[in-house]
């Protein structure tokens, strides 16, 4: 999950960016911002140098143009949970004919009607694609208490309970723009992302789909129910059998037993382990690895296969896999991909 900030005057508010995000963005990111703040050419900063500068953000994604911003609702909108968006976003005209290629519901009507107002217009695309506005929509005004045109459409759904009147900000209120900045800090899963992004960074090496995966455990990982503690270590397995190790066995070319006879694109995941945990006396283990590695990778790969959601659960004496089970496996689970980083892939 990110972060959509939309402004079209990019040029004018690198300050404002680095103060809203300087928290998400890395040191690297801050720095080329602020060089391209205090560019003394003449000629100032593009945009689409700024936003090419933050496209290296796993956190925080920029638009400054209307029909790009249109594009990325048609295919990504999924990929966002906080939106911050400029009502006007003039700066850069479009025409009603390309917006309308892009977007079929932009009625002739609307072009005038959202004209210097194309924020008003996002919010109706987010209300219909059932987001939520009221907690994930923060307009940005040049003055957030003056008599706006559409004014009455935003107080409709502000009355309908659908918006809230804090959420829209006068970006001169250092004080409303600081509590914005409090509440994109909290949001949970920019949270989540925020403090996993090494492990997140290490997944993405091999595919979006695992961090996405690793997230959405560490997102429901506390939850006590059976169902989903079992499907919780379920998803610690898959990590490790379907991802990490095929990736090992790839990379070290591990030997022909530890690769399925039926499918030579699957991995026997016990032979994968005694492979790498076999010891030699004169070698030790592989890859740098140690007892701490293999244990952790036993560990996952046994609890996993005990108590995953395939099993299925059944009231009994022994001893059954709790949240802290979950947490533990999970703490396993980041030194085995903190480990892959330093001696697989480097």
């Amino acid at each position: 999950m990110k972060i959509l900030y939309v402004e079209d005057e990019l040029s004018k508010n690198i300050p404002k960016i680095i103060n809203l995000f300087k928290q998400l963005l890395e040191e690297k990111i801050i720095r080329e911002l602020e060089k391209l703040e205090t560019d003394e050419s003449g000629y100032g900063a593009k945009p689409d140098e700024i936003k090419k500068i933050v496209s290296q953000s796993d956190l925080v994604d920029i638009e400054y143009n209307f029909s790009d911003v249109i594009k990325k609702f048609n295919h990504e909108l999924v990929n966002y949970k906080i939106f911050i968006i400029d009502r006007n976003l003039s700066e850069y005209p479009y025409k009603k004919a390309d917006i309308q290629k892009l977007d079929p519901q932009f009625q002739d009507v609307f072009f005038e009607k959202f004209k210097e107002r194309e924020g008003d217009y996002l919010m109706e695309k987010l209300i219909t694609g059932k987001i939520d506005v009221k907690n994930q929509l923060f307009f940005l005004t040049a003055n957030a208490s003056d008599n706006l045109r559409n004014k009455d459409q935003i107080e409709d759904h502000i009355n309908y309970g659908r918006f809230l009147k804090e959420n829209i900000i006068d970006k001169s209120d250092s004080d409303a723009m600081k509590k914005l900045r409090y509440r994109i800090l909290n949001e949970k899963s920019i949270k989540l992302k925020r403090d996993n992004l090494k492990y997140i960074k290490i997944l993405n090496k091999i595919s979006p789909n695992i961090s996405d995966n690793f997230i959405n455990l560490l997102d429901n990982k506390d939850k006590s129910d059976h169902v989903s503690i079992r499907k919780n270590l379920t998803t610690i397995r898959n990590i490790l059998s379907d991802n990490l190790l095929p990736e090992i066995a790839l990379r070290k070319e591990a030997p022909k037993k530890c690769w399925n006879e039926k499918n030579n694109n699957q991995i026997v995941m016990r032979a994968i382990l005694y492979w790498l945990f076999h010891f030699d006396d004169t070698k030790g283990y592989k890859f740098k690895s140690n007892s701490i590695i293999r244990n952790f990778l036993y560990d996952i790969q046994e609890i996993g296969s005990d108590f995953g959601d395939h099993k299925k659960y059944k009231e009994n004496k022994s001893f059954q896999p709790t949240t802290d089970t979950v947490n533990a496996l999970i703490y396993a689970l980041k030194d085995i991909i903190m480990w892959f980083e330093e001696n697989i892939i480097k």
